[in-house]
């Protein structure tokens, strides 16, 4: 057998198999580059045709050793990858579990069986375009999770994002050396689609606010009135008013605490509210009214339901539990619908779902004048940016009558 040997890189070796001569090579490499004082291993690979094959394999072997990859260890697959990645996550339990949802749904019937070295930006350009396209293979077709339609362009970029940061953990670990998701060339959808494609938002103004929540008061009596009215009264999400203690109202000064929210994906668990920071704001003297008669309503039942600890909404009838956030808003759902019937159709009153009570607030308070920073803080958005973004119909109406301030002459 021939050997053509290379003090201190390594060896090329000829073998015989029964389909005839073969050659492989053998270099060292770090046991693991992260921790180079490990020491080093061999690593042989064979099956070549020629030598001149062997030799240029060993060479980018060598060249890759340089640069830092893992030589010598399988590639993990895109699925096998993902497992572990997500596993490693400290964030909380619903972001790694949209992120799962996002891989193992979306990602992973498509790419999941391909080594993260054949990934190319070729390869998620598809992606993302079967992405908007296609329905995934073996997609949820019931339950919370179902899958009806292809993605939209801000999902897609979700998911672009979250392959990107994957990536980025298989270079921190070896495997590769550069991050296909960044790559030159790559056709994530844009902002601009994203844009185009996102559905105009419905809201209230002050008149149609006012005359839902007195239907409600005056006119259906809703047990739940309250808790409708601390929903425009607040602006804040769904699960951060579901999540609501005794502890975190002032009912002296008026102030609501925002110190946590629901956790969906732990049922009856909170975690804490969206960006991880607290806040807390004012809320109007008739809102304060309808909670402390709330609060005798329920005190009335049990004095033990208005201890700190206590939810402020708790399930009726199970009192230790939180509202569901899926039944509450269908609950909001139906109340619109049966106001419509007795107050003159979608014309008087448009239809909104509970989210959009959220978004009625910010309106209102951008539309009266109240600056975005003071908007921005009530609603908990990590930036003012956030807020004039989301709000650009506003401000376009702000605009407008900017330029008829500024016509002189």
């Amino acid at each position: 057998m021939g050997t053509k040997a290379y003090h201190g890189a390594g060896y090329t070796r000829s073998y015989p198999t029964k389909k005839g001569l073969r050659w492989r090579y053998q270099i060292m490499v770090p046991r693991d580059p992260s921790h180079p004082e490990m020491g080093t291993k061999p690593v042989t690979k064979g099956g070549f045709l020629t030598e001149k094959a062997a030799d240029a394999a060993k060479a980018k072997a060598q060249r890759d050793v340089a640069k830092g990859l893992r030589i010598g260890s399988k590639v993990p697959t895109v699925a096998e990858f993902s497992a572990t990645w997500l596993d490693s996550l400290d964030l909380e339990a619903g972001t790694v579990g949209g992120y799962r949802r996002q891989l193992n749904i979306h990602v992973n019937p498509r790419i999941g069986e391909m080594t993260l070295d054949a990934v190319t930006v070729t390869t998620l350009n598809t992606l993302y375009k079967q992405m908007q396209t296609e329905i995934p293979p073996g997609a949820p077709t019931t339950g919370r999770w179902a899958v009806r339609d292809p993605l939209g362009a801000n999902s897609v970029r979700k998911i672009a994002t979250t392959l990107g940061a994957m990536f980025n953990a298989a270079i921190a670990d070896k495997h590769i050396l550069d991050n296909p998701a960044k790559g030159h060339g790559l056709k994530k959808p844009s902002k601009q689609k994203v844009t185009a494609e996102a559905p105009t938002m419905t809201v209230w103004n002050e008149e149609q606010m006012t005359l839902f929540l007195r239907w409600l008061r005056d006119t259906r009596q809703d047990a739940d009135y309250t808790l409708w009215k601390v929903y425009t009264a607040s602006g804040a999400r769904r699960s951060e008013v579901l999540a609501l203690r005794w502890s975190d109202l002032n009912l002296k000064t008026g102030r609501v605490y925002i110190r946590r929210t629901l956790d969906v994906e732990r049922p009856g668990e909170t975690k804490k509210p969206k960006n991880g920071k607290a806040r807390d704001f004012t809320v109007s003297a008739s809102t304060v009214t309808a909670l402390k008669e709330w609060r005798r309503l329920l005190a009335s039942r049990d004095l033990n339901l208005v201890k700190g600890d206590r939810w402020v909404f708790p399930m009726p009838g199970e009192w230790e539990r939180h509202r569901n956030p899926n039944s509450t808003s269908e609950m909001f759902t139906r109340r619109v619908e049966w106001a419509q019937s007795d107050l003159g159709g979608d014309e008087v009153l448009p239809t909104i779902h509970l989210h959009e009570v959220r978004h009625s607030v910010a309106t209102i308070l951008i539309g009266n004048g109240v600056d975005p920073k003071t908007v921005a803080e009530r609603l908990g958005h990590e930036s003012v940016r956030i807020t004039l973004d989301i709000y650009t119909h506003v401000t376009k109406q702000s605009d407008d009558r900017a330029a008829a301030l500024l016509d002189f002459g």
